[in-house]
Order: C-alpha cells, then sequence, then structure tokens
C-alpha cells in the first residue's frame, strides 16, 4: 500500500527538467547567442570552464541526442521520482548531470597517462554535452528500488562501457559513474 500510494502521486522534477531541457535546445537552435553560450559550454577535461561544468549538462548536440536523452529521462525519471522521495530525486538527477563529469574526470587523471597515455591525450581533448549522466544516475536510483538491481544496472553499464570503447572514450565512464552514483543515493536514502 505505502508504494502504491507513492506510485499514485504526480511527478514533477522530470516534467520540470523535460520542459527545460526541451525550450533551451529549440531556443538554441532559434538564438545566436544562445547558439554561442552552447558553443563555449563543453564539458572539456583539456579546459574546463565555467561554462562548461554549469552548462553542458543542459545543452545537447542534435535533435537525435536531444531526443535520446529527454525519453530516457520521461521513461526512467518518471518510475524514480515516483517511487523515490522529491528531495532524493532531485540529489540524484543533480548528482548525475553536475558531479559525474567531475568526478570521472578526478578518477581518471591520476592513473590514466600511465595505463594509456594515447588514451590520456585522447580523453583531455573530448567534450560532452547532454543530460544523459542525469538519465543514468536515474537510472540507478530506480534499479537501487527493485528486488534485483542487476537486472536493470547490467544492461545500462554494459551500454557505458560499450559507449567508452565504440567511441574510443574514456569520458564515457561518465555513464558509469552517474549510474553507480544514483543507485548509492537512492540505496543510502532507504536506510
Amino acid at each position: 500500500p505505502e508504494v502504491l500510494s507513492r506510485a499514485a502521486r504526480p511527478i514533477r522534477i522530470v516534467p520540470t527538467a523535460f520542459a527545460f531541457f526541451s525550450l533551451l535546445h529549440l531556443a538554441r537552435l532559434a538564438f545566436q547567442p544562445i547558439q554561442h553560450v552552447f558553443e563555449i559550454s563543453a564539458y572539456r577535461p583539456e579546459g574546463v570552464t565555467a561554462a562548461g561544468l554549469w552548462l553542458s549538462p543542459v545543452f545537447h548536440t542534435t535533435p537525435y541526442h536531444f531526443l535520446g536523452n529527454v525519453l530516457s529521462l520521461l521513461f526512467f525519471g518518471s518510475l524514480a521520482e515516483r517511487l523515490l522521495p522529491r528531495p532524493i530525486t532531485l540529489a540524484v538527477l543533480i548528482f548525475g548531470l553536475w558531479a559525474s563529469n567531475p568526478l570521472t574526470h578526478n578518477l581518471l587523471a591520476p592513473w590514466l597517462p600511465q595505463f594509456d597515455p594515447a588514451g590520456y591525450t585522447r580523453f583531455l581533448a573530448e567534450w560532452d554535452y547532454g543530460s544523459s549522466n542525469g538519465v543514468y544516475a536515474l537510472v540507478g536510483a530506480f534499479a537501487a528500488l527493485t528486488r534485483s538491481p542487476r537486472v536493470v544496472l547490467i544492461p545500462f553499464a554494459l551500454n557505458g562501457l560499450f559507449l567508452c570503447f565504440a567511441l574510443n572514450s574514456w569520458l564515457s565512464l561518465h555513464h558509469l559513474v552517474g549510474l553507480l552514483g544514483g543507485f548509492w543515493i537512492a540505496r543510502a536514502s532507504r536506510r
């Protein structure tokens, strides 16, 4: 009964994020000043800027990138928000959007030059946009609420690894950081 009553409550965080990402994407396509902000706001390990840190998660590169992220956000974010208290849902989303890139960067920077020097050079030149890290964090949070979290975590972890190797991108490990961070935040909130 408690889960059913929580599942019946309206969701607010996910539709608000969806509307914000949608309006920002449309405004970027329509107005040159916003397009300019987009162009300077990628997260780049080579030279992290305030714009890259704060704005890269809310911009999307192409319409397909945008649609993939927001449709995943609507589906998995809505599930997580229905089952988690709103402050926890918000904490998970914020963690995924704004902490996963810096954490991934700081985890890789000390050892990647010794392990894969050429990969480290590529890593420094990479850039990232989009809310996929927030989506992965919400997926991780949803997994923490299921009886068998592995059923949810394993496919998304494999997808994150696939992106890393298919794109030859060490920064793509941020998907795994978001996934596990969302899982741990939701799991800790249940204790």
